[in-house]
């Protein structure tokens, strides 16, 4: 019984946590029904940007959502686990019931180099995420890439390339092992 109350009492806590950071983001931050909102979870809603959570998206601790005038959209029943990164500088979006591994980062920018080689500024593009797609632990998602429905990443994988529907890729950089007509072997 005493494990049952101290589940019900996180869930609560994580619901009062997502209620506080809509009062504070106002407009900025949009949520579709319940989300859970574990401890340590920081969130970086700057110049225009907008977060857009699903219902019962889960995000675990540690992890941090920036959005710097862009658009982030979370689909529903999406679970981000802990310490995981995702940043949008243009866009990304995530599809439903997908299911990211810790210490996953996803990041629509990379830095702009001058032929002086110092940065000058920021080089981006939109992130498209699928439904139905797993991201394995401390895989990387880089800028521009589109990731299909049913697709599987592996763990460590750095994705700077699209990714078909249905497909497994993994590897730095990642590579696609098995297409999506052919059976995971028994």
């Amino acid at each position: 019984m005493r494990v049952f109350h101290r589940s019900v009492f996180r869930i609560v806590l994580s619901v009062a946590r997502l209620f506080a950071l809509k009062l504070f983001y106002l407009r900025s931050l949009t949520t579709h029904g319940v989300a859970q909102v574990e401890a340590d979870v920081s969130f970086f809603i700057l110049s225009k940007g907008r977060v857009e959570l699903g219902h019962r998206v889960f995000l675990g601790r540690g992890v941090e959502i920036q959005a710097r005038s862009a658009e982030l959209a979370i689909g529903d029943r999406t679970a981000i686990n802990r310490h995981s990164r995702v940043i949008a500088f243009k866009g990304i979006r995530i599809g439903e019931r997908c299911a990211i591994g810790q210490f996953v980062t996803i990041l629509d920018h990379d830095h702009a180099l001058g032929n002086d080689g110092h940065m000058q500024g920021y080089v981006s593009a939109e992130i498209q995420i699928g439904n139905d797609v797993w991201i394995g632990d401390k895989a990387t998602i880089l800028k521009g890439v589109s990731i299909g429905d049913r697709a599987r990443i592996g763990a460590g994988a750095v994705v700077n390339r699209d990714v078909p529907a249905g497909c497994l890729a993994v590897g730095v950089p990642c590579r696609i092992v098995r297409p999506k007509n052919q059976k995971e072997p028994a």
